[in-house]
């Protein structure tokens, strides 16, 4: 059997319905959002709405809240700046 890898696999959930980016008025980000096909464009639609929502607390609440829908898990920015900080300083002690 071939089992070949499919670049186009969906592992993501998309928002599909009530998407929280139209009741903020973010049009345009919804249509990038909307446009997205596979799992490697919806990761760079994310990356791209943190850097957008920056320094709007509602926003990035919203973005990492729509990420966890995504991904189902529960992702807290307080969590993943410690994990980050902790992978740096074991990073420091082992070089």
């Amino acid at each position: 059997m071939n089992h070949k890898k499919n670049d186009s696999t969906n592992l993501l959930k998309k928002i599909e319905v009530g998407n929280p980016l139209f009741n903020l008025g973010l049009d345009s980000l919804l249509k990038k959002h909307d446009a997205t096909t596979n799992d490697n464009e919806l990761i760079n639609f994310y990356h791209h709405l943190l850097d957008c929502v920056e320094g709007s607390s509602v926003a990035e609440s919203m973005t990492y809240n729509m990420i966890a829908f995504s991904t189902d898990m529960d992702v807290n920015p307080v969590f993943l700046e410690m994990e980050t900080m902790i992978m740096k300083h074991n990073n420091s002690i082992n070089q």
